[in-house]
C-alpha cells in the first residue's frame, strides 16, 4: 500500500491528476468531482498539495493511515488492492473529529 500512497503523490507533483485519480477509491473520486464541480484529474489537482518524503503507514484490519510529511492519508482494501480513501488530511481541533481531510468518501 505504501506504493499506492508514493505514487498518488508522485502524480500530484508532475501534475499528472489522471495517474493520482487511479489511486482513490470510487466514492472519493465522486465527492471529489461532485464538490469541485470538475473532472476528478482536475481537481485533484486543485484540491491536493503534493508530499514528499517516505510514507509511515499504520494497517488496521483492512483499513490503514499513511503519513506523508504532515499530510495524512487513509486507504482501504479493495478486491483490486489498496486505494485512498481520504487524503488532504490534517488534525482538527475538535476531539470528535480528529481529522479534516481535503478529499474524502469511501
Amino acid at each position: 500500500m505504501e506504493d499506492v500512497v508514493t505514487g498518488f503523490f508522485a502524480a500530484v507533483s508532475r501534475s499528472d491528476g489522471a495517474a493520482a485519480c487511479e489511486r482513490l477509491a470510487p466514492a472519493a473520486r465522486s465527492e471529489l468531482e461532485s464538490s469541485a464541480g470538475t473532472s476528478c484529474r482536475r481537481a485533484v489537482l486543485q484540491e491536493v498539495d503534493p508530499a514528499t518524503g517516505p510514507p509511515v503507514v499504520e494497517v488496521y484490519g483492512g483499513g490503514a493511515q499513511a503519513r506523508v510529511g504532515d499530510d495524512t492519508a487513509f486507504l482501504a482494501e479493495f478486491r483490486d488492492g489498496w486505494l485512498i480513501t481520504a487524503v488532504g488530511c490534517t488534525s482538527a481541533p475538535h476531539p470528535d473529529r480528529p481529522f479534516d481531510c481535503t478529499v474524502h468518501g469511501g
